[in-house]
């Protein structure tokens, strides 16, 4: 894969070496943010692909479970909530748990990268 960073200035001949380390510090960190979105993707499908071979009950479970801890609260409030969120998004309970798991899944690693 090859990304591109192209700067354009309206001035002729703009280029002291002041601009060009900007420029390098620029394209670094364009660098590093497309290889920081590619690991994140390749996260998410190992995460959908972890989904798609569990039950539905195991991830309903997995996904209530989240909604206990982050919301402390009880087994049957956490279900209601799932519950809820799939009847007023009108999709299916699936659906709904496998979002909630893919966020945590985003937050950790967002933790973990910023403690870096």
């Amino acid at each position: 894969m090859s990304v591109a960073l192209n700067l354009y200035s309206r001035a002729p001949d703009p280029w002291t070496p002041e601009l060009i380390t900007a420029a390098d510090g620029y394209a670094q960190l364009v660098g590093s943010m497309v290889l920081t979105h590619l690991d994140l993707a390749e996260l998410e499908d190992a995460a959908a692909g972890l989904y798609r071979n569990m039950s539905d009950a195991l991830v309903a479970e997995r996904a209530v479970g989240a909604i206990m801890h982050t919301n402390a609260c009880s087994e049957d409030e956490a279900r209601r909530i799932l519950e809820s969120a799939s009847r007023h998004r009108r999709i299916g309970a699936r659906e709904v748990a496998e979002t909630i798991l893919r966020a945590l899944v985003d937050v950790r690693t967002t933790d973990q990268g910023s403690m870096s």
